[in-house]
Protein backbone atom coordinates (compact mmCIF):
# COMPACT_ATOMS: atom_id res chain seq x y z
CA UNK A 1 0.00 0.00 0.00
CA UNK A 2 1.12 3.42 -0.95
CA UNK A 3 2.52 5.57 1.83
CA UNK A 4 1.27 9.19 2.32
CA UNK A 5 3.73 10.48 -0.03
CA UNK A 6 3.08 8.31 -3.00
CA UNK A 7 -0.53 9.32 -2.12
CA UNK A 8 -0.14 12.57 -2.83
CA UNK A 9 2.08 11.34 -6.52
CA UNK A 10 -0.47 9.67 -7.07
CA UNK A 11 -3.56 12.13 -6.85
CA UNK A 12 -1.00 14.61 -8.73
CA UNK A 13 -0.79 12.11 -11.32
CA UNK A 14 -5.00 11.76 -11.78
CA UNK A 15 -5.27 15.26 -11.68
CA UNK A 16 -2.45 15.98 -14.26
CA UNK A 17 -4.33 12.86 -16.36
CA UNK A 18 -7.52 14.21 -16.24
CA UNK A 19 -6.40 17.31 -17.19
CA UNK A 20 -4.76 16.02 -20.54
CA UNK A 21 -8.65 14.71 -20.51
CA UNK A 22 -10.00 18.07 -20.88
CA UNK A 23 -7.04 18.90 -23.23
CA UNK A 24 -7.82 15.52 -25.38
CA UNK A 25 -11.24 16.27 -25.38
CA UNK A 26 -10.61 20.09 -26.69
CA UNK A 27 -9.19 18.31 -29.51
CA UNK A 28 -11.77 16.07 -30.39
CA UNK A 29 -14.15 19.29 -30.73
CA UNK A 30 -12.11 21.28 -32.81
CA UNK A 31 -10.94 18.78 -35.13
CA UNK A 32 -15.09 17.78 -35.53
CA UNK A 33 -13.96 14.21 -34.33
CA UNK A 34 -16.82 13.55 -31.59
CA UNK A 35 -18.52 11.06 -33.84
CA UNK A 36 -15.63 9.36 -35.19
CA UNK A 37 -16.54 6.62 -32.39
CA UNK A 38 -20.34 6.41 -33.76
CA UNK A 39 -21.53 4.20 -30.88
CA UNK A 40 -20.67 4.02 -27.56
CA UNK A 41 -18.70 2.34 -25.06
CA UNK A 42 -16.80 0.63 -28.82
CA UNK A 43 -16.22 2.07 -31.84
CA UNK A 44 -17.70 1.03 -34.82
CA UNK A 45 -18.85 -2.38 -32.33
CA UNK A 46 -15.00 -3.15 -32.00
CA UNK A 47 -12.49 -2.36 -29.14
CA UNK A 48 -10.28 -0.73 -31.16
CA UNK A 49 -10.71 2.42 -33.59
CA UNK A 50 -10.36 1.96 -37.27
CA UNK A 51 -7.51 3.43 -39.47
CA UNK A 52 -9.06 7.18 -39.43
CA UNK A 53 -8.05 9.77 -38.11
CA UNK A 54 -11.43 11.58 -36.26
CA UNK A 55 -11.90 7.58 -35.18
CA UNK A 56 -8.28 6.75 -33.77
CA UNK A 57 -8.64 10.99 -31.87
CA UNK A 58 -12.39 10.22 -30.53
CA UNK A 59 -10.85 5.85 -29.26
CA UNK A 60 -7.71 8.14 -27.55
CA UNK A 61 -10.19 10.73 -25.79
CA UNK A 62 -12.26 7.76 -24.51
CA UNK A 63 -8.89 5.72 -23.37
CA UNK A 64 -7.73 8.48 -21.72
CA UNK A 65 -10.62 9.04 -20.00
CA UNK A 66 -10.69 5.23 -18.85
CA UNK A 67 -7.35 5.94 -17.53
CA UNK A 68 -8.41 8.50 -15.72
CA UNK A 69 -11.22 6.53 -13.90
CA UNK A 70 -8.91 4.12 -13.19
CA UNK A 71 -6.69 6.40 -11.23
CA UNK A 72 -9.56 7.96 -9.43
CA UNK A 73 -10.63 4.46 -8.37
CA UNK A 74 -6.84 3.98 -6.85
CA UNK A 75 -6.83 7.63 -5.32
CA UNK A 76 -10.44 6.57 -3.85
CA UNK A 77 -8.70 3.52 -2.74
CA UNK A 78 -5.78 4.77 -0.83
CA UNK A 79 -7.46 7.81 0.12
CA UNK A 80 -9.78 5.31 2.06
CA UNK A 81 -7.08 3.25 3.53
CA UNK A 82 -4.90 6.35 4.85
CA UNK A 83 -7.52 9.22 5.71
CA UNK A 84 -10.95 7.58 6.33
CA UNK A 85 -10.26 8.15 10.04
CA UNK A 86 -7.84 10.96 10.36
CA UNK A 87 -7.70 14.04 8.05
CA UNK A 88 -11.37 12.38 5.95
CA UNK A 89 -11.06 15.77 4.10
CA UNK A 90 -8.94 13.94 1.86
CA UNK A 91 -10.96 10.74 1.77
CA UNK A 92 -13.81 12.97 0.98
CA UNK A 93 -12.90 15.15 -1.70
CA UNK A 94 -11.49 11.87 -3.54
CA UNK A 95 -15.09 10.06 -2.90
CA UNK A 96 -16.58 13.01 -4.69
CA UNK A 97 -14.11 12.98 -7.90
CA UNK A 98 -14.98 9.38 -7.90
CA UNK A 99 -18.83 10.52 -8.09
CA UNK A 100 -18.30 13.12 -10.44
CA UNK A 101 -16.43 11.07 -12.72
CA UNK A 102 -18.78 8.76 -12.87
CA UNK A 103 -21.27 11.02 -14.03
CA UNK A 104 -18.75 12.22 -16.65
CA UNK A 105 -18.43 8.82 -18.13
CA UNK A 106 -22.64 8.71 -18.02
CA UNK A 107 -22.55 12.19 -19.88
CA UNK A 108 -19.96 11.17 -22.12
CA UNK A 109 -22.26 8.36 -23.77
CA UNK A 110 -25.34 10.97 -23.60
CA UNK A 111 -23.02 13.41 -25.56
CA UNK A 112 -22.54 10.39 -27.96
CA UNK A 113 -26.33 8.90 -28.69
CA UNK A 114 -27.55 12.36 -28.55
CA UNK A 115 -25.20 13.65 -31.83
CA UNK A 116 -23.08 15.65 -30.05
CA UNK A 117 -25.81 18.31 -28.56
CA UNK A 118 -24.01 21.50 -28.14
CA UNK A 119 -25.46 22.35 -24.60
CA UNK A 120 -24.30 18.02 -23.18
CA UNK A 121 -20.37 19.08 -24.65
CA UNK A 122 -20.89 22.33 -22.23
CA UNK A 123 -22.12 20.37 -19.53
CA UNK A 124 -19.45 17.69 -20.40
CA UNK A 125 -16.80 20.12 -19.97
CA UNK A 126 -18.37 22.10 -16.82
CA UNK A 127 -18.00 18.34 -15.05
CA UNK A 128 -14.73 17.87 -16.28
CA UNK A 129 -13.45 21.32 -14.77
CA UNK A 130 -14.91 20.24 -11.59
CA UNK A 131 -13.64 16.82 -11.57
CA UNK A 132 -9.78 18.30 -12.26
CA UNK A 133 -10.63 21.03 -9.08
CA UNK A 134 -11.56 18.01 -6.85
CA UNK A 135 -8.12 16.28 -7.98
CA UNK A 136 -5.66 18.75 -7.32
CA UNK A 137 -7.58 19.82 -3.95
CA UNK A 138 -7.21 16.12 -3.02
CA UNK A 139 -3.86 16.13 -3.69
CA UNK A 140 -3.22 19.51 -2.02
CA UNK A 141 -5.46 18.40 1.29
CA UNK A 142 -2.75 15.74 1.93
CA UNK A 143 -0.02 17.75 1.98
CA UNK A 144 1.98 17.62 5.62
CA UNK A 145 0.69 21.20 7.03
CA UNK A 146 4.62 22.75 6.53
CA UNK A 147 4.53 26.27 6.24
CA UNK A 148 3.38 27.98 9.60
CA UNK A 149 2.72 31.54 8.37
CA UNK A 150 -0.88 32.56 8.21
CA UNK A 151 -3.31 34.16 5.62
CA UNK A 152 -5.45 36.69 6.75
CA UNK A 153 -9.67 36.04 5.52
CA UNK A 154 -9.85 39.07 3.58
CA UNK A 155 -7.05 37.60 1.01
CA UNK A 156 -8.86 34.30 1.50
CA UNK A 157 -12.48 35.97 0.23
CA UNK A 158 -10.08 37.71 -2.44
CA UNK A 159 -8.84 34.41 -3.68
CA UNK A 160 -11.74 32.31 -3.52
CA UNK A 161 -13.72 34.75 -5.30
CA UNK A 162 -11.14 34.73 -8.08
CA UNK A 163 -11.60 30.99 -8.45
CA UNK A 164 -15.43 31.26 -8.87
CA UNK A 165 -15.21 33.70 -11.36
CA UNK A 166 -12.64 31.79 -13.37
CA UNK A 167 -15.15 29.16 -13.30
CA UNK A 168 -17.93 30.79 -14.44
CA UNK A 169 -15.89 32.22 -16.95
CA UNK A 170 -14.97 28.93 -18.58
CA UNK A 171 -18.96 28.20 -18.70
CA UNK A 172 -19.42 31.74 -20.70
CA UNK A 173 -16.97 30.58 -22.65
CA UNK A 174 -18.54 27.14 -23.33
CA UNK A 175 -21.57 28.80 -23.63
CA UNK A 176 -20.07 31.07 -26.56
CA UNK A 177 -18.92 27.49 -28.69
CA UNK A 178 -22.41 25.94 -27.35
CA UNK A 179 -24.67 28.86 -29.18
CA UNK A 180 -22.11 29.14 -31.59
CA UNK A 181 -21.88 32.83 -31.72
CA UNK A 182 -18.17 32.67 -31.57
CA UNK A 183 -18.62 32.06 -35.80
CA UNK A 184 -20.72 35.56 -35.67
CA UNK A 185 -18.40 38.36 -33.92
CA UNK A 186 -15.50 38.22 -35.64
CA UNK A 187 -13.85 41.36 -34.43
CA UNK A 188 -11.60 42.49 -31.03
CA UNK A 189 -12.32 43.62 -28.45
CA UNK A 190 -15.76 44.02 -29.03
CA UNK A 191 -18.70 42.54 -31.37
CA UNK A 192 -19.33 46.15 -33.12
CA UNK A 193 -16.33 46.22 -35.54
CA UNK A 194 -14.25 45.93 -32.49
CA UNK A 195 -14.97 49.24 -30.40
CA UNK A 196 -18.36 49.65 -30.24
CA UNK A 197 -20.83 47.08 -27.87
CA UNK A 198 -23.48 44.99 -29.99
CA UNK A 199 -25.78 42.49 -27.93
CA UNK A 200 -28.06 41.48 -30.55
CA UNK A 201 -28.53 38.07 -31.13
CA UNK A 202 -26.18 35.73 -30.13
CA UNK A 203 -23.38 38.72 -30.23
CA UNK A 204 -24.91 38.94 -26.44
CA UNK A 205 -22.68 35.65 -25.52
CA UNK A 206 -19.58 37.08 -26.75
CA UNK A 207 -20.21 40.27 -25.03
CA UNK A 208 -21.35 38.41 -22.06
CA UNK A 209 -17.61 36.43 -22.05
CA UNK A 210 -15.68 39.39 -23.00
CA UNK A 211 -16.68 41.81 -20.13
CA UNK A 212 -16.88 39.12 -17.77
CA UNK A 213 -12.96 38.23 -18.80
CA UNK A 214 -12.11 41.79 -18.45
CA UNK A 215 -13.38 41.71 -14.77
CA UNK A 216 -12.25 38.29 -14.07
CA UNK A 217 -8.46 39.56 -15.59
CA UNK A 218 -8.90 42.30 -13.62
CA UNK A 219 -9.24 40.18 -10.00
CA UNK A 220 -7.24 37.56 -11.10
CA UNK A 221 -3.62 39.42 -11.11
CA UNK A 222 -4.85 41.86 -8.36
CA UNK A 223 -4.97 38.72 -6.23
CA UNK A 224 -1.84 37.50 -7.54
CA UNK A 225 0.07 40.94 -6.51
CA UNK A 226 -1.65 40.55 -3.45
CA UNK A 227 0.02 36.80 -2.77
CA UNK A 228 3.20 37.79 -4.12
CA UNK A 229 3.87 41.02 -2.16
CA UNK A 230 2.25 39.87 1.30
CA UNK A 231 2.87 36.46 1.63
CA UNK A 232 6.73 35.76 1.03
CA UNK A 233 6.36 32.82 3.73
CA UNK A 234 4.05 30.69 1.67
CA UNK A 235 6.28 29.64 -1.85
CA UNK A 236 3.55 27.28 -2.53
CA UNK A 237 0.89 30.26 -2.82
CA UNK A 238 3.38 32.96 -4.42
CA UNK A 239 3.87 30.23 -7.42
CA UNK A 240 0.31 29.62 -8.79
CA UNK A 241 -0.74 33.20 -7.61
CA UNK A 242 2.06 34.00 -10.52
CA UNK A 243 1.34 30.94 -12.67
CA UNK A 244 -2.66 32.49 -12.30
CA UNK A 245 -1.47 35.91 -13.53
CA UNK A 246 1.02 34.96 -16.46
CA UNK A 247 -1.79 32.50 -17.20
CA UNK A 248 -4.66 34.80 -17.31
CA UNK A 249 -2.38 37.92 -19.31
CA UNK A 250 -1.86 35.61 -22.44
CA UNK A 251 -5.43 34.29 -22.30
CA UNK A 252 -6.66 37.68 -22.66
CA UNK A 253 -3.81 39.35 -24.84
CA UNK A 254 -2.81 36.53 -27.11
CA UNK A 255 -5.14 33.72 -27.00
CA UNK A 256 -8.72 35.50 -26.79
CA UNK A 257 -7.86 37.73 -29.69
CA UNK A 258 -6.67 35.44 -31.93
CA UNK A 259 -9.82 32.82 -31.55
CA UNK A 260 -11.95 36.44 -32.46
CA UNK A 261 -9.89 37.11 -34.76
CA UNK A 262 -8.92 33.79 -36.68
CA UNK A 263 -11.23 32.52 -39.25
CA UNK A 264 -11.79 29.17 -39.00
CA UNK A 265 -8.44 28.42 -37.25
CA UNK A 266 -9.69 25.54 -34.85
CA UNK A 267 -6.11 25.09 -32.86
CA UNK A 268 -6.64 28.85 -31.49
CA UNK A 269 -10.00 27.48 -29.66
CA UNK A 270 -8.18 24.31 -28.58
CA UNK A 271 -5.18 26.18 -27.03
CA UNK A 272 -7.54 29.07 -25.69
CA UNK A 273 -9.91 26.43 -23.78
CA UNK A 274 -6.58 24.38 -22.61
CA UNK A 275 -5.07 27.34 -21.17
CA UNK A 276 -8.55 28.64 -19.64
CA UNK A 277 -8.23 25.43 -17.95
CA UNK A 278 -4.78 25.62 -16.62
CA UNK A 279 -6.27 29.24 -15.11
CA UNK A 280 -9.09 27.01 -12.94
CA UNK A 281 -6.58 25.06 -12.28
CA UNK A 282 -4.29 27.54 -10.95
CA UNK A 283 -6.83 30.17 -9.58
CA UNK A 284 -7.97 27.53 -7.54
CA UNK A 285 -4.67 26.29 -6.16
CA UNK A 286 -4.52 30.09 -4.69
CA UNK A 287 -7.58 29.71 -3.11
CA UNK A 288 -7.19 26.16 -1.44
CA UNK A 289 -3.75 27.65 -0.29
CA UNK A 290 -5.11 30.69 0.94
CA UNK A 291 -7.90 28.48 2.48
CA UNK A 292 -5.65 26.71 4.50
CA UNK A 293 -3.53 28.96 6.00
CA UNK A 294 -6.16 31.56 7.03
CA UNK A 295 -5.61 32.62 10.54
CA UNK A 296 -9.09 32.75 12.52
CA UNK A 297 -9.51 35.20 14.72
CA UNK A 298 -11.04 33.75 18.13
CA UNK A 299 -14.33 35.02 19.19
CA UNK A 300 -16.04 35.26 22.09
CA UNK A 301 -18.42 32.39 22.08
CA UNK A 302 -15.78 30.45 20.85
CA UNK A 303 -13.12 30.75 23.82
CA UNK A 304 -16.56 30.27 26.22
CA UNK A 305 -17.35 27.17 24.71
CA UNK A 306 -13.52 25.87 25.02
CA UNK A 307 -13.54 27.38 28.00
CA UNK A 308 -16.40 24.90 29.00
CA UNK A 309 -14.92 22.07 27.57
CA UNK A 310 -11.67 22.50 29.85
CA UNK A 311 -13.71 22.94 32.96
Amino acid sequence: MLSAVGFRRLAAATAISAYLQITLGTTVRVSQSGLGCPDWPLCHGQLHPTLDVHSIIEFSHRALGTLTGLLVIATLVVAWRLYRRERTQVFKLALAAFIAIGLEGALGGLVVFRDLSSWLVMAHLTLALAIVGLLAATALAARPAGETARVDPGFRTLAITAAALTFVLALTGSSVVASHADAVCKSWPLCGGGLRPDFAGLNAFNMLHRLLGAVVGAVVLYSAWQAVRRYQALPGLRRAALASAGLIAFQGLVLGPGVAIADENPYWNGLHVATASLVWIATLLVALIAARHTHVPDRPGRLVLEEARTS
